[in-house]
């Protein structure tokens, strides 16, 4: 859902006083025994799944694909042969197993993979791309628990996966990998944790770039000198998982980003959980 700044603002104000509610620990508990607490945050994190299963299997698609923000970097795609996830994370995600085709890991952190996920894909046989599990091929070992890849090119379908590295931070080296993705004519880009634009490299302009802007990227610099996407995606904002006082950006922290990209002549969307983005 695309939302006007000023209805995006009054929405996001009810959502931080909810959110603020919801410890890291309270979060980890509700993903291990699906209790809300009563939390309001929590039940619209349920209810964002409901709402996605229904559009996904009621929506048609005949040309562009549809994406929809299920959880803060996970985001599901559907085309007109495919469907497929990247950075799949709720506490119901295993319920989509028999639904994907595919599935996109941008690296191995607690708030981007769900090894039950993968494993569950994986025991059907079906693809999982990462940089770190065996369903993608020769494992090379560097620094600090990150892996290497080369550049590789995967197809399914109507989609057309391209994989690169990039760094997380100084210490985590080439540990994040990113996607560029073709869909017929559209391109989708999911950069994950890049700390940096330095080593982003795309074949085409995105259509849309998901990005994660408060991992030591200038977000607006990207975009005027490297990936020049026609719309932005902020995500990674309220992250559950994260301490509070740690690595948890607030709503005004994501409508700051929307803003500066608009004002620095780029379309940018901030969806919330559940969202159908295009």
């Amino acid at each position: 859902m695309n939302y006007r700044n000023d209805e995006l603002f009054s929405i996001l104000d009810l959502w931080q006083s909810e959110t603020d509610l919801v410890s890291a620990e309270t979060y980890r508990a509700y993903m291990r025994d699906g209790d809300t607490r009563s939390l309001a945050s929590l039940e619209k994190l349920e209810r964002a799944f409901e709402r996605v299963v229904n559009e996904i299997d009621s929506t048609e698609i005949t040309g562009t694909p549809a994406v929809w923000s299920l959880y803060n970097m996970g985001y599901l795609v559907k085309t007109r042969e495919s469907f497929f996830s990247i950075d799949l994370i709720h506490r119901r995600a295993t319920e989509l197993v028999d639904k994907l085709d595919f599935a996109l890991i941008t690296h191995n952190h607690g708030d981007h993979c769900d090894l039950k996920v993968y494993q569950a894909l994986d025991a059907q046989g079906k693809t999982v791309i990462s940089n770190f599990l065996d369903n993608y091929g020769v494992k090379d070992w560097i620094i600090n628990g990150g892996f290497t890849r080369a550049e590789k090119t995967f197809t399914f379908g109507d989609v057309s996966v391209k994989t690169r590295q990039c760094d997380h931070n100084k210490y985590l080296v080439n540990f994040t990998t990113f996607y560029e993705i073709h869909i017929g004519d559209f391109t989708l880009c999911h950069t994950g944790d890049c700390s940096s634009h330095e080593k982003l490299k795309f074949s085409r302009k995105p259509d849309l770039w998901v990005v994660h802007p408060y991992c030591g990227m200038d977000t607006v610099k990207a975009s005027v000198e490297t990936v020049h996407p026609k719309k932005v995606l902020v995500g990674h904002i309220e992250e559950l998982s994260h301490p509070k006082n740690m690595w948890r950006w607030s709503y005004s922290d994501g409508l700051k980003v929307k803003s500066n990209l608009e004002s620095a002549g780029f379309a940018a969307v901030f969806p919330l959980w559940g969202d159908r983005v295009m």
